[in-house]
């Protein structure tokens, strides 16, 4: 089981363009929203990678760096603990946006990460043409 769910470097989502991308040039519809989580979804064309995921944490909400990384560190390990729900598509990005004004305990986190797994998944295999 060892590499199971591990969360290698090359689905890090990190340049700016590419958040650039996700906040600016973005489809109005392509977001879901979760009780405190947003995920903000792009499908990219010719990308290696399966998918490509980022994180943010309002400076607004939280003035401390530390909250801010702590929050980050929980939404990143949901995302790998979850990552068999991510739907099998080439060029898919997104981000995880934090939206609560309160640190969230990681049991909640988690399930609201599922919830917005699944709810993406439904949703990209709506969207997707039929063969």
């Amino acid at each position: 089981m060892t590499g199971r769910y591990s969360f290698q470097r090359s689905v890090k989502l990190k340049s700016a363009k590419d958040f650039e991308a996700l906040f600016q040039k973005m489809p109005v519809d392509n977001f879901i929203n979760r009780h405190f989580l947003q995920v903000r979804y792009l499908l990219t064309p010719h990308n290696e990678y399966h998918f490509k995921v980022g994180f943010t944490v309002s400076k607004r909400l939280f003035k401390r760096a530390v909250h801010r990384n702590f929050l980050k560190r929980r939404l990143r390990e949901a995302v790998r603990l979850n990552q068999a729900l991510i739907p099998p598509c080439t060029g898919l990005h997104f981000v995880v946006v934090y939206r609560s004004k309160k640190l969230e305990s990681f049991e909640h986190i988690n399930e609201t990460m599922k919830e917005l797994l699944v709810s993406l998944s439904q949703k990209l295999n709506q969207n997707s043409p039929q063969p």
